[in-house]
């Protein structure tokens, strides 16, 4: 099954961009040789690299790869997750059976610029799905893995005279410096975008998705666990969670929000402070424990599902 760069089973290290990624599964013993075979690959050393859900790492598996106006075919050890991916300028290479290496994070300058496209522009009131371009110029150079925010909103206008609209929703994007973004400079994404609603065509005037890039993000890549205890702190938050809370260990990031003017506020109850907690499409089965630091006594919450 072929997995999205934005949808990898954890992330790679800082300064690595994946160009073709796969799960290969199979439910019975396979006693051939296994391998792998691409198409449509950029020019340039290409290394393929594993996951390990054990150590929650990407490893080196096969270094030095080269395409063949395009193609590759490449030995695989056994089934799981695997991609192709290049190094950044700079990064140093693992030997083999090792994890790759990191760099550091850099923040997006406040004077980076960025452009999109969307493909189709768009799609049919009963539904359907583009794929957005996005590049990131910014002045100084940032690695591959930088992580930046989209804040969707959607509104609909009906035959019927009635105005929807729902609530932003935010979404991390990762941008890469391979492959190279249209305009030659910068970091880039490619993402799906699918409308949440669908309508008859003789219900709907117009609608439209829109996403509003927000930097800020780049030093929340999240930690790994559920299946394991694991402890998430951003900021002033910390998130608790005990050994067996997910089916899993997946990715679990805990990120500030501006307070939501829609929340109430009474005598005795006042908000002052908002967090979104993603557990990657997972749901708890034991509660988690949401403690966060004001300027008066520390509050904390206990939810089953957040």
């Amino acid at each position: 099954m072929p997995l999205s760069p934005q949808g990898l089973p954890n992330l790679l290290p800082l300064g690595w961009s994946p160009v073709a990624a796969f799960d290969l599964q199979t439910s019975v013993p396979v006693s051939a040789a296994l391998s792998a075979s691409f198409t449509g690959l950029p020019s340039g050393t290409l290394y393929l690299a594993s996951y390990s859900y054990s150590v929650h790492a990407w490893s080196l598996v096969t270094p030095n790869l080269t395409a063949t106006s395009g193609a590759l075919t490449v030995a695989l050890p056994s089934i799981g997750d695997y991609a192709l991916v290049v190094p950044d300028s700079g990064v140093a290479i693992p030997a083999v059976g090792q994890p790759l290496t990191s760099v550091s994070m850099v923040a997006l300058p406040t004077n980076t610029t960025g452009t999109g496209s969307l493909s189709p522009a768009n799609v049919a009131p009963s539904g359907g799905t583009s794929i957005a371009s996005l590049t990131v110029t910014p002045s100084t150079q940032v690695p591959s893995g930088t992580v930046i925010q989209a804040q969707v909103t959607e509104t609909y206008t009906l035959t019927s005279g009635q105005f929807l609209s729902e609530e932003p929703r935010y979404e991390d994007l990762l941008l890469y410096q391979t492959p190279a973004p249209a305009s030659g400079s910068g970091i880039g994404a490619n993402f799906p975008v699918t409308p949440s609603q669908t309508f008859q065509p003789s219900q709907l005037v117009s609608g439209d998705v829109h996403l509003n890039i927000l930097n800020g993000r780049e030093s929340v890549r999240g930690e790994t666990g559920g299946s394991d205890p694991v402890s998430v702190q951003s900021g002033d938050a910390t998130l608790t969670l005990a050994a067996g809370s997910l089916p899993q260990d997946t990715a679990i990031a805990v990120t500030a929000e501006s307070v939501d003017t829609f929340l109430p506020t009474t005598a005795s109850l006042v908000p002052v402070s908002e967090y979104n907690v993603n557990f990657s499409d997972q749901t708890l089965s034991n509660a988690a424990q949401l403690s966060v630091g004001t300027q008066g006594p520390q509050w904390q919450s206990d939810h089953n599902q957040l």
